[in-house]
């Protein structure tokens, strides 16, 4: 999603900068096999996020997505937060 021109605008993000936000996210984050299914979400392509959540063992999925992910606000015991919820809920907690 970073590589999305109006995401990088939104963030003041240079091409380099989400470039390596890429880099490092891919370097740490893990990958699942996509083998779990999940039709939770009323936009199906939405429905591949909660599939990961649930293999990676997720506790959250952020997002942005007012109309399909957040109104669901938890699967599988996943919390669904928007990002601003996310820093001050989770990480400003911490």
């Amino acid at each position: 999603m970073l590589n999305r021109p109006y995401v990088a605008r939104y963030h003041h993000l240079t091409p380099g900068e989400v470039a390596r936000a890429i880099d490092r996210l891919t370097q740490s984050g893990e990958f699942v096999a996509g083998q779990v299914t999940a039709d939770a979400s009323p936009d199906p392509e939405d429905n591949i996020f909660l599939v990961s959540a649930v293999e990676g063992k997720a506790d959250y999925v952020v997002s942005g997505d007012k109309k399909h992910l957040l109104s669901l606000r938890e699967y599988r015991g996943i919390r669904i937060l928007t990002p601003k919820r996310f820093v001050t809920e989770v990480l400003e907690a911490q």
